[in-house]
């Protein structure tokens, strides 16, 4: 069972309940900074009581020791006790993973990725399940330091592949959260970077901001936020039960692998800083 873990700089305090039922410290008053929290970001008291511990991002936390995979609370730099609640991947390929979206399969409710604008800045869903992280989360994640992306992708025969990519990092909301990719290597194919269809240097786009360059509302037709270009495919549609369901070109689509009418069972997306590196890591 996940655990919460809330991250102060050089400081870390263990919740020791499940993730279904934990509680938060008291807060206090919000910072006078730019910074504008969300829905997966919490304010602490400085009161409360912590054990030794560091940083930043998950490979902060790897290298203090924290292996398990599970929810963190990690603080944005440049504010003082403001903290980003996200999932550390710490078992896949070395560890040290921000993960900023993840599909699978948890039953009903399911969770929606048919959202608006504001929905996708913001983040929605739950880390230790079917979420995004939010736009501008992410954008103030890799708009600090170089970060590599992480897809791990699964279908319904159990095949499992990724795809990694040496940088990544999206724009800020004034330049739609546009997508920056490049460096791919991994062995599911690279549709984020096909000339016609992938998404590096698209905007962001929803059913409500359609930002892409057809002449057709990708995210409305295709049931999801993405960085699409030409309505090509992405991993924020509709989760379906049958991989070749009539309308798989709306579910979970990693065309250069398995095709544009099959759709997924698992999908993650992780970051992690290209440097410094988790201490135990190994070529991917």
């Amino acid at each position: 069972m996940y655990k919460t873990v809330a991250i102060f700089p050089f400081r870390v305090e263990l919740l020791p309940v499940p993730i279904d039922g934990y509680s938060i410290p008291r807060t206090g008053k919000t910072e006078t900074s730019g910074f504008k929290p969300g829905p997966h970001t919490k304010h602490f008291s400085a009161s409360t009581n912590f054990i030794s511990a560091s940083g930043f991002s998950c490979v902060d936390l790897l290298n203090a020791g924290m292996k398990q995979s599970g929810v963190f609370y990690l603080q944005i730099r440049g504010t003082t006790y403001w903290f980003l609640k996200v999932f550390c991947e710490q078992e896949i390929a070395d560890g040290g993973w921000t993960v900023i979206q993840r599909r699978d399969d948890y039953g009903e409710p399911r969770e929606n990725f048919n959202r608006d604008w504001a929905d996708y800045k913001n983040g929605f869903g739950d880390p230790a399940k079917e979420f995004w992280l939010g736009n501008e989360n992410i954008y103030m994640l890799t708009n600090n330091e170089d970060y590599i992306l992480r897809v791990e992708l699964e279908d319904f025969e159990g095949n499992k592949r990724y795809a990694q990519y040496s940088h990544f990092k999206i724009h800020s909301e004034a330049d739609y959260y546009k997508l920056e990719i490049d460096g791919y290597e991994g062995n599911a194919g690279d549709s984020l970077n096909d000339p016609w269809y992938g998404s590096n240097n698209s905007p962001f786009s929803t059913y409500n901001r359609d930002n892409d360059r057809s002449s057709l509302n990708c995210a409305s037709m295709l049931k999801g936020g993405w960085w699409w270009k030409s309505c090509g495919r992405g991993l924020n549609g509709l989760y379906l039960h049958d991989p070749q369901d009539l309308t798989a070109r709306q579910g979970i689509v990693w065309f250069r692998w398995r095709g544009w009418d099959y759709t997924l069972k698992k999908a993650i997306m992780m970051i992690r800083p290209r440097g410094p590196q988790p201490m135990n890591a190994n070529a991917s």
